[in-house]
């Protein structure tokens, strides 16, 4: 039998684009062990590879190369993947293959979305993103980083605040404390001087007789030199006597 030419095309063809077909299935349609169990069975997994159901699974990296290959991070493991993510059917939300497979356990699992807690979590995959979604989703990023950013210079202007209110609280305090301080001292040493006065006059009452100033002043003379009667003579000398001797000490 003769084989045309276009006929021998058509079957390398085909030959060539199973060859790639499995090729690309026993890369990209089984789990890499990101996570030691999976309860899917391969060949659903590989269907909805297959499909475009599903991401094609790709070994996620911490830090993506620079290169011509967009790479988009899962927010559940952190590792960058290129050819898109899968979309969570209720907000939207990227995650890859590997831990939608995690979260909802086996197909028919019925669980909550990770992101929004919708009941009934359920991906789908759209392929890579285009241009404009990844320039909005930039312009979006840098929007949040901006608001981040004010939100962080807001909190470091208050706690400056504080910080300072704090500090004037600190030295009016200090402040009334050292004039507190102040004024309890000052009565105490105008009371201990109050004190040494008195205990002073005290002493001197107790060393000497108490003469009244008016006895004292009187003129021994005068005192003769009046009728006084015998009796007051008597006491007047017997004053007088003792004044003369007090003045003798206080000389000696």
């Amino acid at each position: 039998a003769i084989i045309s030419t276009s006929s021998l095309l058509l079957v390398m063809g085909q030959i060539k684009s199973k060859a790639m077909r499995d090729s690309f299935e026993a890369k990209h349609c089984t789990t890499t062990g990101l996570y030691p169990k999976c309860s899917w069975p391969a060949k659903t997994i590989k269907k909805l590879v297959c499909d475009k159901k599903l991401s094609p699974i790709f070994k996620g990296v911490e830090e993506p190369t620079a290169g011509n290959v967009e790479m988009d991070e899962c927010p559940i493991c952190f590792l960058s993947y290129p050819m898109g993510l899968n979309r969570a059917r209720c907000c939207r939300q990227e995650i890859c293959t590997e831990c939608f497979l995690q979260i909802k356990e086996t197909p028919t699992t019925i669980c909550d979305c990770p992101f929004c807690n919708k009941n009934d979590f359920a991906v789908v995959y759209l392929g890579p993103k285009s241009r404009a979604e990844r320039e909005t989703e930039q312009e979006d990023q840098r929007k949040v980083e901006e608001a981040q950013l004010r939100m962080r210079e807001e909190e470091i202007k208050k706690d400056r605040e504080r910080a300072k209110k704090l500090e004037q609280e600190k030295q009016k305090q200090n402040s009334q404390e050292k004039q507190s301080a102040s004024r309890s001292s000052q009565t105490d040493d105008s009371f201990s001087e109050s004190e040494a006065s008195t205990s002073d006059s005290e002493s001197e009452s107790e060393g000497e007789p108490q003469i009244p100033d008016a006895q004292v002043a009187v003129d021994f003379n005068d005192m003769l030199a009046n009728n006084h009667n015998p009796a007051e003579l008597e006491d007047l000398m017997i004053m007088e006597a003792i004044r003369l001797s007090l003045l003798e000490g206080n000389a000696n």
